[in-house]
């Protein structure tokens, strides 16, 4: 979470941010002197290993915007000028952007793509290079922002405040979305999950033989662990969790399936919190089953991954990955049982999405969806199978596209959302 969004919850924010301030000068270094010139910025090193396939290919430099993770600043003569002109209320902010005016950057590249302080940017400098934001997960935080203005969690619509030069999107669904909430963005290009492009081609590239269908059922962990209901002020919020665990995991017994759980986190610290939520919200018999048939301690980068595309059917809440599982040609049930909003209702309405229901409805729902073909499941969808993320099998895959885009910026050439299909 971004300090400008902490800001808008905080009832001391001015000290809050005062202390964080002088913790972050009390450890970073301090060059004297202008940053090194690139033609390619990636802002905000968050998620930077996404960009593994792609960076290699440019000379390129890493503009940390993260206090906790800055460990230099520049300073030089032609700061001060630049600064006063482009002061925005943000030392931070404004910074960002100064560096940027001294750079003069071809191609700024973010995985950010809820950063106030990116949109800003953004703003004020679209003029003089080309943004890119690379989506890398569904795109819930617009209902739940808008969500939190209407309780007056929040102060502002933050949403009103998003502002996109060049949006590499997942497919239609993104699209849709944003105009649906009248966000700002010049360009749209849909290119599918730059993650999942990783993912096969680390698997080509290691002649990895995962079996399809090697398990019945996969169910992805969505990122929830106790105390969320309080953070998200969403009634039922961790209910709904346990309650899609407790019904997928019920329903891998009675038929005797095989059964798969993919953990989110990796860290030890993360990953305990997100068990003992599962601890907490199962039966131990069926917490031990669920233990017992998970990737566990044995997560690795791509271990969700490797469970997903190894399933027959993915079971999740909002998860990406049941985006992912669809541009792969796999079959899905998406379960939103957060009622009554409709913040989690996945895109596509059908057999690949179910709401709050009981056990017997979602196990009918599955079993139908099991003794399907994927054939069959995918002619209920009809046009819509493609409607959420691009097909994963086409021959131009996210990574090439998005490198082709870079060098069409990089020669001084401007893109418009026809060029990809």
């Amino acid at each position: 979470m971004s300090i400008y969004i902490k800001k808008q919850f905080s009832k001391n924010n001015k000290l809050d941010l005062f202390i964080s301030y002088i913790k972050f000068f009390l450890k970073v270094k301090i060059s004297f002197g202008n940053p090194p010139k690139k033609d390619v910025i990636i802002l905000d090193d968050e998620a930077i290993d996404d960009l593994k396939n792609i960076l290699p290919n440019y000379d390129y430099f890493i503009l940390k915007t993260r206090l906790h993770k800055i460990d230099k600043i520049y300073l030089s003569l032609k700061m001060p000028a630049l600064f006063f002109k482009y002061f925005n209320g943000s030392l931070m902010g404004t910074y960002i952007i100064v560096i940027l005016k001294i750079i003069k950057p071809k191609v700024v590249i973010t995985l950010a793509q809820h950063s106030m302080l990116y949109f800003n940017t953004v703003k004020a400098l679209e003029k003089e290079t080309n943004f890119l934001a690379i989506q890398t997960g569904a795109r819930y935080d617009l209902g739940i922002f808008k969500y939190w203005y209407k309780i007056k969690k929040l102060k502002l619509d933050l949403t009103q405040k998003y502002y996109f030069q060049n949006f590499f999107c997942f497919g239609q669904a993104e699209i849709d979305l944003f105009k649906d909430h009248k966000i700002r963005v010049k360009n749209f290009f849909k290119v599918g999950s730059l993650r999942l492009s990783n993912f096969l081609q680390d698997q080509k590239k290691n002649n990895s033989n995962l079996k399809k269908n090697f398990y019945d059922i996969c169910l992805i962990s969505d990122s929830c662990t106790l105390g969320e209901e309080n953070r998200y002020r969403i009634p039922n919020y961790e209910r709904a969790f346990g309650k899609m665990a407790k019904f997928t995991v019920k329903f891998a017994i009675k038929n005797n399936l095989k059964f798969i759980c993919a953990f989110k986190r990796r860290e030890s610290v993360s990953l305990e919190k997100e068990i003992n939520f599962y601890r907490k919200n199962l039966s131990k018999n069926e917490f031990d089953y669920l233990i017992k048939n998970s990737t566990g301690n044995q997560k690795t980068k791509f271990s969700s991954y490797e469970a997903m595309i190894q399933s027959d059917i993915v079971v999740s809440k909002y998860s990406t990955m049941l985006r992912e599982k669809l541009g792969l040609g796999g079959k899905i049930l998406a379960c939103n049982f957060v009622s009554p909003t409709s913040i989690y209702d996945f895109p596509i309405k059908g057999i690949c999405s179910i709401e709050d229901c009981t056990f017997e409805e979602f196990e009918a729902r599955l079993l139908s969806i099991k003794n399907m073909t994927e054939e069959d499941y995918f002619s209920k969808l009809g046009d819509k199978k493609i409607y959420t993320m691009r097909p994963a099998d086409n021959k131009l895959t996210t990574i090439d596209i998005l490198k082709e885009k870079i060098d069409i910026f990089l020669k001084g050439n401007n893109l418009s959302n026809n060029e990809i299909g």
